[in-house]
């Protein structure tokens, strides 16, 4: 990781779901797809991104900096996992509440960053500050999952972890009462095989940071 990024349609993964589900409409496939591809990533982080912010410019007299967006209009920041300088060992990862209490200067200290801490969703601090614009720039590497208004996924999602995403959705689906292709004991299938997927997607994540010698929190956060 990160995983180069491409993107593949809801649509593509309509006939394996329609043909398990008879019945069940489109929008209805498309919103519950949306909301296990978001829970598929948010749970693992396996979709990752890496995004660059330079000609920094302190939002703020607290040096706070707006994450950049990822490029992919469907696709948002979920967590940052690692920041680097380039050609630099990755910054070390803190708190606000730490740096406030340790370094109560921290803001106004100027120089190369050594640690960062995120503030608020969107932000990012480093500690010493960049202060001077275009001084330095840092690459992000960041776990994403799909907006509430996406109607593609990423590609690696499709490559890696296809069946398992489609058990996710029939799983849901399965779940609804009184449906017509609501099925508990099938429901009850699919979902293993859904939960085996997230299993298999976590220790791929882990296994990448462990051999970078970095360390992830691989708790849902969203």
């Amino acid at each position: 990781m990160p995983i180069p990024i491409t993107q593949a349609a809801f649509s593509s993964f309509y006939p394996d779901i329609a043909s398990s589900a008879p019945g069940a409409p489109e929008p209805l496939i498309d919103s519950v797809l949306r909301s296990v591809c978001i829970a598929f990533c948010s749970d693992t982080f396996y979709v990752q991104k890496v995004v660059t912010l330079s000609n920094m410019n302190p939002v703020s007299l607290a040096s706070y900096f707006a994450l950049p967006a990822v490029s992919e209009a469907n696709q948002e920041i979920l967590q940052v996992l690692s920041v680097r300088i380039p050609d630099r060992p990755p910054l070390t990862v803190s708190t606000q509440a730490f740096v406030e209490t340790a370094i109560p200067t921290w803001a106004a200290t100027p120089g190369t960053p050594q640690l960062y801490f995120i503030p608020e969703p969107g932000d990012i601090s480093f500690y010493p500050g960049p202060t001077v614009a275009g001084n330095v720039s840092v690459d992000i590497t960041a776990a994403t999952k799909p907006t509430r208004t996406a109607t593609s996924v990423d590609s690696v999602l499709q490559n890696d972890f296809y069946d398992e995403i489609v058990a996710g959705v029939l799983t849901r689906l399965m779940l609804m009462p009184e449906k017509p292709w609501t099925n508990l004991k099938l429901a009850a299938v699919h979902g293993r095989t859904y939960q085996k997927g997230v299993s298999a997607a976590k220790i791929a994540v882990n296994r990448a940071f462990t051999s970078a010698g970095i360390s992830v929190d691989l708790r849902r956060v969203a």
